[in-house]
Formats: structure tokens, sequence, C-alpha cells
């Protein structure tokens, strides 16, 4: 899928491995989906709220709260979504306060396998059905973003909803399977991108990833984020001369030169990991981000990276 279809989606989910910017990319592609004034949702999985620094918060919480105009964050608690669920279904928060909200009840199904998964991504389902307005049916978002787990955890937390699925038979349950598995499948309205970096073990995991989410989830593939690209300004014949310049004899410039050398082998480095990335992975496009020399403390920082996507639309 071509990076120009992507905001015409509603659901985007994001994995990758720990460290990658993973958090990073989510923000700014739902600071550049608010550019293009679409309702847009920014979502965390029971995260240690990882979002709301950038925004100035102290947590985002469970509960839907404006981060920017057109941007809506909300950390899912399993918690939450459980209690949510089952209200929805019985109605009567007595009952529920009776049943369901005491300690044993708790530690039980905290150890049901997957549980928590299902109920963060049901939840997540019934957000892309919400709507704004009943008489038009203008949906409350045009776009979900998911700040999914990384890679290990993500694999299998979007496996839940098959192994449900397969596995009940009759019930709430399997019917929730199904209104999962018709948005994850659904090829016009959900897509699956991974970030990663253009180093060893990133790519490595990346198109371990992929080649997963092909096979098991079989879930339609957007493009593949390389964060942190840096793009050397120097051709290789100004890199020769630059290493026969940083000679004694100029020894007032040599932290130039050293800084610009150092630069240009990151460069070098990406590029070979890139053009890995891409041998193992022909046809699927890449998205190369660029490095940027600051430290991210708020979603302002990341205005490059937005305006980097929107001229890529």
């Amino acid at each position: 899928m071509p990076f120009s279809d992507l905001f015409s989606k509603r659901l985007i989910l994001l994995s990758g491995k720990g460290g990658v910017g993973k958090t990073t990319v989510a923000c700014a592609l739902g600071l550049a989906s608010a550019k293009l004034r679409k309702n847009t949702l920014l979502v965390e999985m029971n995260s240690t709220e990882r979002l709301a620094p950038l925004f100035g918060l102290d947590k985002i919480g469970p509960h839907e709260i404006p981060l920017a105009p057109y941007l809506t964050g909300i950390n899912l608690d399993p918690r939450e979504c459980f209690e949510e669920y089952v209200l929805m279904q019985i109605h009567f928060r007595m009952l529920f306060d009776t049943f369901f909200n005491n300690r044993f009840v708790s530690l039980f199904l905290n150890a049901i396998p997957g549980l928590n998964e299902l109920l963060m991504i049901g939840k997540i389902c019934f957000l892309e059905r919400a709507i704004k307005n009943k008489k038009t049916g203008e949906p409350a978002y045009d776009l979900i973003i998911v700040d999914g787990p990384a890679t290990g955890h993500g694999l299998s937390t979007f496996e839940v909803p098959q192994v449900v699925h397969d596995a009940v038979r009759v019930g709430p349950l399997r019917k929730q399977a199904e209104r999962i598995l018709n948005l994850l499948n659904n090829p016009k309205k959900t897509t699956f991108s991974v970030v990663t970096l253009a180093e060893e073990m990133p790519v490595m995991e990346a198109t371990e990833l992929l080649d997963n989410v092909r096979k098991k989830l079989k879930m339609p593939l957007g493009p593949l984020f390389v964060n942190a690209f840096h793009d050397s300004p120097f051709t290789k014949t100004d890199r020769e001369k630059m290493s026969r310049l940083n000679s004694p004899e100029n020894q007032s410039l040599a932290p130039y030169f050293a800084c610009s050398l150092l630069e240009s082998e990151r460069n070098e480095l990406n590029e070979d990991y890139l053009k890995m990335l891409r041998e193992k992975n022909p046809g699927h496009e890449t998205i190369t981000l660029p490095f940027l020399y600051r430290e991210i403390k708020s979603s302002h920082d990341l205005k490059p990276l937005v305006d980097y996507f929107l001229k890529l639309i």
C-alpha cells in the first residue's frame, strides 16, 4: 500500500522493536492527520504514558481527552475495558460491583491468557464504530492510530482475536472476536505498519515481524517506516577530500572534520542496512524518516516529521 493512501484508512496499527521510535512515529502521523483536519485518535495500549509528556500532560488515562485541534488521545486500561464491556452486556452497575468488582474475581480474570489484549482490541473496534452524529451517521473519528506493543508482544496481541474465534464456538466472546477480525482484516479500513531503524537487530526483527504478519495474522500491510535515518550531505568525493585534509597541518579544523566524517560513516551504515531491509522485503514500500538533531521533549519538536509526512501525500 502506498503512503499516499495511508490517511484514507480508518485504523493504523504500529509495531516494532522496542526503542526504534514507534511512539514518535505514531505521534507524528497523528499530528499530520490532524493538520489534514481529520478527527484523529491516538491510542496507547496499557502503556507507561509515553505520549502524555509530548503534550505537556502527566498522563492521558483510560478516557478520551483532547491533545490538540482535531487530535484526541487515550491510554487503554484492560480493567476499564473489562468493566465497560460487562456493563454493556448486563446493564446493571450493582450486579457488576457484586460479582466482578472483587479481589478474587480480579485475580482469576488476570490469569486468563489473552483476555486483556482481547478487551483492549475490542475497545479499539468499538471506538472505530463510534458515531458523533446519529442523524448524519458521522463517525466520531476519521482515523485511529494505535501505538501498539513492541515486536514479540505486538504479534501475540493481535493474534488473540483469531485464537478466540477458533476456540470459542458460540456466545458474546465469539461475536466480539468476529467483529474485531472483520475490522483487522479489512484492507479498506485497516493497515499494519512496522517501525524500525537502519541497524542490524531492528532490521532482522522488522523482517521477522512482517513475515509473521503475512503468514499468521494475514492483516493488510502498510509502509515500513525506517526511523532516524542519517542522510549525509557529502558525496564520496567530499569524504575523500575531508580525509586528506584531516591532517596534523589542519589541527584547528580537526573537530569539524571528525564530526563530518562520523556523520558520513553513520549514513553509509544506514544505507547498507536499508539495502538489506529492502532485499529481505522486496516490493514493500519503505519510508525513511530523517534523524532529528534534537531531544524530543514536546509535540512541537516533531514538526520536521509532520511536514515530511504531509509532503509525501
